[in-house]
């Protein structure tokens, strides 16, 4: 019974919005996989945004790039090694998501604690996912 609750309150939790911050969604794809642009509204700062809830293969990473600029996004694991370059591409000031269905280096991943690594210019952030099958 207490397993069936969890489960449903996960599932609960999952359906909802992934990020803290919110707005319509512009569709772009993108190469190998899918980036999207969030708004035309300009951030304020260059930031990386963890889900509130485990990131799992159907949700997003959320980023913010006040500027037009180079911007990478690197994962590592538990042991700060290195995984993959998810992003390195220059783009235009906005807020954008990646759609992680696609990403097959996380496909064979284990469930697990990572870190994701945002650069760009002098900015520097990491942020601890936690990546769930």
């Amino acid at each position: 019974m207490t397993k069936a609750i969890i489960t449903a309150v996960l599932l609960f939790i999952s359906s909802g919005s992934v990020f803290s911050k919110s707005a319509s969604l512009n569709f772009t794809p993108s190469d190998t996989i899918r980036i999207e642009k969030q708004n035309s509204s300009v951030p304020e700062k260059f930031d990386i945004y963890s889900p509130r809830v485990p990131l799992t293969p159907q949700k997003y990473i959320l980023f913010d790039v006040p500027e037009n600029s180079d911007v990478s996004i690197k994962m590592y694991d538990y042991d700060n090694k290195f995984i993959s370059e998810l992003i390195n591409k220059n783009f235009e000031a906005g807020t954008y998501y990646i759609d992680t269905y696609n990403i097959t280096e996380l496909k064979p991943l284990p469930s697990g604690v990572y870190f994701l690594e945002m650069k760009s210019g002098n900015f520097s952030k990491q942020k601890k996912i936690i990546f769930v099958k």
